[in-house]
């Protein structure tokens, strides 16, 4: 079964050469999944994203868990990954130092205040959830409120840099994992929280007509493209390509070469 999911609308948007090298064929296993597993930032992310799945568990289960208790659980993880991943011990404690501090604010700020987590790590596969479209793949971290008089919200932990104004106004994640959320439970959820840990901020979203209208767009948009088969180079800035794409040392706009001839169009 072929699906989709944000991170590569995300990617197909940014570079069409990136999204097509890092996902290849929509629906398949693409590099993006395979270097998850060896890339030290998202396993980073990955070891923040399970503390907190640790908490939400217990919390559902009405169990109380100490900061304490998160502060080892999270040391316990970070031990265990792959050391080879990082540069040195230095750069793993810098790493560790940073989760600590996000672990601390999260805490603070985002646990204790919270009620009663609704779900933790919620994962779907649905089918037309947009028109013309594959089957959307997600996990909503935490899903918190009152489901009985409808006034829930939905979150997401994001150990990366903050979203712009823009970026919010029309976010795929939310726009995603809203209508989702809307398919499984007939209604649709009040906001969308982004925790924005490394720089201590929350960002919401308010899930309103208007947001579900430009966020879909954008999203039918990027698919538009995808299904046109022309995986050129689309992105200008080669400080960013080299230093932050994955896809750069095989990029025939740096490699100047002809590009897309011999692909096959996305079905």
């Amino acid at each position: 079964m072929k699906t989709i999911r944000q991170s590569s609308l995300n990617a197909f948007e940014l570079c069409m050469f990136k999204g097509y090298n890092e996902y290849g064929d929509i629906g398949q296993t693409g590099k993006a999944d395979e270097e998850e597993l060896t890339n030290k930032y998202a396993r980073v992310g990955i070891v923040f994203h399970e503390v907190m799945e640790y908490w939400g568990i217990n919390k559902m289960e009405g169990k109380s868990v100490n900061l304490n208790s998160l502060h080892e659980l999270l040391d316990t993880k970070l031990d265990n990954e792959d050391k080879s991943l990082f540069d040195d011990e230095i750069e793993i404690e810098k790493y560790r130092t940073s989760l600590h501090e996000q672990l601390d604010w999260t805490y603070e700020k985002c646990l204790c205040e919270t009620v009663s987590p609704l779900g933790v790590e919620v994962t779907f596969a649905l089918d037309d959830l947009l028109p013309d479209f594959l089957t959307v793949t997600g996990t909503i971290d935490r899903i918190d409120g009152n489901m009985d008089s409808k006034e829930v919200r939905l979150g997401d932990y994001k150990t990366g840099k903050v979203y712009t104004k823009k970026e919010l106004s029309s976010n795929i994640q939310a726009t995603l994992y809203s209508l989702a959320f809307y398919k499984m439970f007939g209604f649709l959820p009040k906001a969308f929280d982004f925790y924005f840990t490394k720089h201590k901020k929350v960002k919401t979203i308010q899930i309103t007509p208007e947001f579900l209208k430009n966020g879909t767009e954008r999203i039918l948009s990027i698919w538009y493209k995808i299904k046109q088969g022309e995986f050129k180079p689309t992105c200008e800035n080669k400080y960013f390509c080299k230093n932050f794409c994955n896809s750069y040392s095989e990029c025939p706009k740096f490699k100047k070469i002809k590009t897309n001839s011999s692909w096959d169009k996305i079905k």
